[in-house]
C-alpha cells in the first residue's frame, strides 16, 4: 500500500504503521535492512513524517506533552525582576 501524502499527524501515524508492518514481514525498509527494531522505528518515523509532509519539529509542537509552563513563569519572573532593577537605578 502506498504511503499517504499530506493530512498531517494522522497520515504520518498510518505511514509509520505501514512501514513497520512491512519491515516485520520482509526485514527491509526500502533498500535498507535495519539490524534491530529500534533502528527500523527511527527510519519508519523519518520516512512516515516526510511522506505526510510533517517535520519532526511540527510534530513536537502539536503534542501537549512538550508544552512547558516553567518557561512561561520564568519569562514573567525575569521581566518583573528586570523592571525592579530599573526602578532601583
Amino acid at each position: 500500500m502506498p504511503l499517504k501524502k499530506g493530512g498531517g499527524q494522522e497520515a504520518a501515524h498510518e505511514n509509520i504503521e505501514e512501514i513497520m508492518h512491512s519491515w516485520q514481514k520482509t526485514g527491509a525498509i526500502g533498500t535498507s535492512h535495519p539490524k534491530n527494531k529500534q533502528a527500523a522505528q527511527k527510519q519508519a518515523v523519518a520516512i512516515g513524517l516526510k511522506a505526510a509532509g510533517v517535520s519532526k519539529g511540527q510534530k513536537a509542537q502539536q503534542s501537549p506533552k512538550h508544552e512547558t509552563i516553567g518557561h512561561k513563569r520564568a519569562a514573567t519572573t525575569r521581566s518583573s525582576s528586570h523592571s525592579s532593577k530599573k526602578a532601583a537605578a
